[in-house]
């Protein structure tokens, strides 16, 4: 299976695999499942050789990472297992110099689920997999509307004002969530957070390096424009908060420490 989407909706990609990893989970006893992250050559590696350090077989003879998972997949031909390889968005993470592709386990008795935002990909890998493409696509009008009033826990605002802002973020999940939760934090409504929307310059964005490995140029700009005006609002409150921000932007978003966050 793969789970392909629009540029920003990697969130709804990652939940959607591991929600059918707790169903099967229910369904199927001693379910192995291995949740492998792929956002990069080397990410891929370090994730499968953690997951292959997990397993009995990892105590066995030297072997790579590759053949311990394919040989403990294999012990056990009764046992069932699932492998998600997320956020596959660069073809060199599977394809490239190492041939990543050709070492993953294909068996009867598992599945592979890949999430990718890059459609051609997603193609690719369905052929590798023989299976399915489950393409996930920007909200309708009626459930970005549903999305914004149930994040901002019924903002009161007119119903035309609603499909103003949700239109102006292109029905995206990501765009309309962030939207949602500056105006429920803060002593602004629907009108006056469209106004810092669009009073955002995006042009001093696209001064940044444009090699990137999202495609939706568009959907791109409105995403950092919400971004920008949680984080306006951020700054303003509380300078701390904003100094963390600017640091942790420069770790990669799977590696932030949690004591930067005290309860």
């Amino acid at each position: 299976m793969c789970i392909a989407g629009l540029t920003k909706l990697d969130s709804r990609k990652s939940q959607l695999a591991i929600e059918v990893a707790h169903r099967l989970t229910k369904e199927i006893k001693n379910l192995l499942v291995l949740f492998i992250r792929a956002s990069s050559e080397l990410e891929f590696e370090q994730n499968y050789m953690e997951s292959a350090l997990d397993t009995p077989m990892a105590g066995a003879e030297t072997r790579s990472a590759f053949h311990i998972i394919k040989h403990f997949v294999n012990a056990e031909p009764s046992e069932r297992w699932l492998l998600i390889v997320d956020g596959v968005d660069a073809w060199d993470t599977l394809f490239g110099p190492k041939k990543f592709i050709e070492h993953l386990p294909q068996d009867s008795d598992g599945i592979i689920i890949f999430t990718s935002r890059n459609r051609d990909l997603a193609l690719e890998l369905v052929q590798f997999e023989s299976t399915n493409l489950f393409h996930l696509h920007r909200f309708s009008k009626e459930n970005a509307v549903e999305l914004l009033i149930n994040v901002s826990n019924g903002l009161g605002a007119d119903a035309d004002c609603q499909r103003e802002l949700v239109k102006e973020l292109e029905y995206l999940p990501l765009a309309v969530t962030q939207a949602a939760k500056v105006i429920r934090r803060n002593p602004i409504d629907i009108y006056g957070y469209l106004k810092l929307y669009r009073e955002n310059d995006i042009e001093k964005f696209k001064l940044l390096d444009t090699r990137t490995r999202y495609q939706d140029t568009k959907s791109t700009d409105t995403i950092t424009r919400t971004w920008v005006t949680t984080f306006d609002h951020i700054e303003r409150d509380c300078k701390y908060a904003a100094r963390i921000m600017y640091f942790i932007a420069c770790l990669h978003p799977h590696e932030i420490p949690y004591c930067f966050f005290p309860r």
